[in-house]
């Protein structure tokens, strides 16, 4: 009995248990201060009555044709009897933080391999903790943390909290489309991955369109790449798992969403339109979009050749390319202006970024401990010049990926240390 348990409980499931508990605590207290601020949450959940009559829903879909986070409210809301839907948007966006912090997790083990060792899985548990604290090196701006940089963890609002975990998923279907079709008894199986993508790009669309309208102008350029290289390509994973689904439901959000007065091409106007809020966030703009992406352009730069040849690490610079693109260039029309809701993607998309350059450097360093299964090439003998060089990259990786944990530790206390969150938006953002 006692050794069926402790075959039980392996490195994975551990880690599981272990990321389950912290994410809990780390993210329930912030959830539970916001959930009752005037701020986003305040704004998706003022659109909710009991009952939802055909008027209320109708209402919350012309605002936010991205409706999930607003049907999970209202499920458990009715399921659990709770006294008020501000208490079912705490229990949803908790399960939500832990779910994502599992599933990031789950997408490092896809990539690195599961961890061999007790000692392997705590630093991949550390690295999912690390990620979903992660911000922009703002520290050195402390009365503007937000404005102005990417903020990969805005903690304010729930639709974009609820998308990351799904967009990890979508993000992983994605890269099957440049992968041989699953096979099973040497015949080529396509309903099962097709159903599963097509299941992901929905969600991911109906959680928030942020990120698909990243990714689809991504995938199209990536497909069309490699079939110019003659590539493999799985065009019917790409066209019936994610480009039809992601079209049809964009089209219908856009039929229903009457609350918007379009798009307009119009360069950094959003981030001006910030200074209301704080007049420092069009300071050093460019600068500061260095120190939101500092640690994924050094990994990339540092490791130039391998990563040129990493599928998965190229498709996330350019969905977050995209993303960049639209939250600089692109606004909404008329009193929207101000709400920045093209900013959301290249949040989600730098969130993924930052997982994705991690793994990456984890397999370039070739740190057994983390990943035994990782390296596929034999050891080089390097020379001391090439050792000392390789060491100096990792110092500096290193410190600069401490700088964007020490910038989200910041950032943490300050929502937890609050008494509302007039003082963060008026002191800090």
């Amino acid at each position: 009995m006692l050794e069926s348990v402790r075959n039980w409980f392996t490195p994975t499931r551990t880690t599981a248990i272990l990321l389950f508990i912290v994410a809990f605590v780390l993210f329930q207290p912030i959830v539970a201060f916001l959930v009752h601020e005037q701020v986003d949450y305040a704004n998706h959940l003022s659109y909710l009555h009991d009952p939802m009559d055909i008027q209320a829903i109708s209402q919350v879909l012309s605002m936010f044709p991205h409706f999930l986070f607003h049907l999970y409210v209202y499920i458990t809301y009715k399921i659990f009897s709770l006294s008020s839907f501000a208490d079912a948007a705490l229990f949803v966006s908790t399960s939500v933080y832990i779910i994502g912090t599992l599933i990031t997790f789950w997408l490092m083990t896809r990539i690195l391999g599961k961890p061999r060792t007790y000692i392997s899985g705590l630093i991949y548990g550390a690295v999912a903790i690390a990620v979903m604290l992660l911000m922009p090196i703002d520290i050195f701006t402390p009365t503007n943390l937000f404005v102005g940089y990417i903020g990969v963890n805005a903690y304010h609002n729930p639709t974009i909290v609820l998308l990351k975990p799904t967009a990890m998923v979508l993000f992983w279907c994605a890269l099957a489309i440049f992968k041989s079709p699953y096979t099973v008894d040497g015949k080529k199986r396509r309903a099962i991955p097709v159903l599963v993508c097509c299941a992901a790009s929905i969600l991911c669309v109906m959680t928030k369109s942020s990120y698909m309208i990243a990714l689809l102008p991504a995938m199209i350029v990536a497909v069309t790449f490699r079939a110019i290289r003659r590539q493999p390509v799985d065009w019917v994973l790409f066209i019936e798992g994610i480009l039809l689904p992601a079209v049809v439901t964009l089209g219908l959000q856009i039929l229903l969403f009457s609350s918007s007065e379009g798009f307009i091409f119009a360069p950094l106007a959003v981030i001006y339109s910030w200074t209301r809020i704080n007049p420092n966030a069009p300071n050093d703009i460019f600068l500061k979009f260095l120190l939101s992406i500092l640690f994924p352009l050094l990994v990339y730069v540092f490791y130039l050749k391998r990563a040129i040849k990493t599928a998965y690490l190229n498709l996330a610079w350019v969905v977050f390319a995209f993303g960049a693109a639209y939250m600089y260039l692109l606004a909404e029309g008329g009193e929207r202006l101000g709400h920045a809701n093209f900013t959301w993607s290249t949040i989600c998309a730098l969130f993924i970024l930052f997982i994705v350059s991690i793994v990456f450097f984890i397999q370039q360093v070739n740190w057994k401990i983390i990943t035994p299964s990782a390296t596929s090439e034999a050891v080089i003998q390097k020379s001391s010049s090439e050792q000392l060089l390789s060491k100096a990259k990792v110092g500096i990786l290193v410190c600069v990926l401490g700088l964007h944990f020490i910038s989200g530790i910041y950032w943490y206390h300050v929502h937890v240390t609050a008494h509302w969150m007039g003082d963060i938006i008026s002191g800090k953002w």
